[in-house]
């Protein structure tokens, strides 16, 4: 779709359309993450997984005057772009120790108090996880701890991570504590 708009251009303003070169959002997704954590393990797939959650798909405010009037948002192009930079936003900027602006890297709605944890035992990732939820469902907490010591094999005791806000869907009804920056 992205070629066929840029050589319908291109045909209206007599440019050569091939001096436009055209990438796939998911392979410079991949190529970023690996310039900022070259150790880690990514994958192109993995960086697609990620696009395709559309994590912020219920943000308010992302779509254009037309798409917002009738309640389409979700179906906006305007709005799928944004979304898949601030999804790129939530992941790089952790790397890069940037501070989350909302309205410029998340929706203006995300909670950007997310805090560093060093995480001891397997009930640490569990509890920071979850931590930024208002609410938690203690019989859902009790699963997710008895599942604790297989949610992932790369975190140690002692690693000190930060969980990208895509882990903590708000399309499941979840919502974030609203403490000011």
């Amino acid at each position: 779709a992205v070629r066929c708009a840029l050589e319908t251009m291109c045909d209206a303003a007599r440019v050569d359309p091939t001096v436009f070169r055209v990438y796939h959002l998911d392979i410079l997704f991949y190529e970023i993450i690996q310039i900022l954590r070259p150790k880690d393990f990514f994958s192109t797939a993995l960086m697609r997984s990620e696009l395709e959650k559309d994590t912020f798909s219920y943000a308010q405010n992302l779509g254009c005057y037309f798409h917002d009037e009738i309640d389409s948002t979700i179906n906006c192009s305007l709005s799928i772009v944004v979304r898949w930079i601030f999804t790129m936003c939530d992941h790089c900027c952790k790397y890069l120790n940037v501070n989350l602006i909302l309205g410029y890297h998340v929706p203006v709605e995300v909670d950007v108090n997310w805090k560093k944890t060093t995480i001891k035992s397997a009930d640490d990732m569990v509890t920071a996880a979850m931590g930024n939820l208002s609410f938690i469902n203690e019989a859902e907490k009790d699963l997710w701890k008895e599942k604790g010591n297989k949610l992932n094999p790369c975190v140690t005791p002692g690693d000190t991570v930060r969980f990208p806000k895509s882990l903590m869907s708000t399309k499941i009804g979840a919502r974030f504590d609203a403490d000011p920056v």
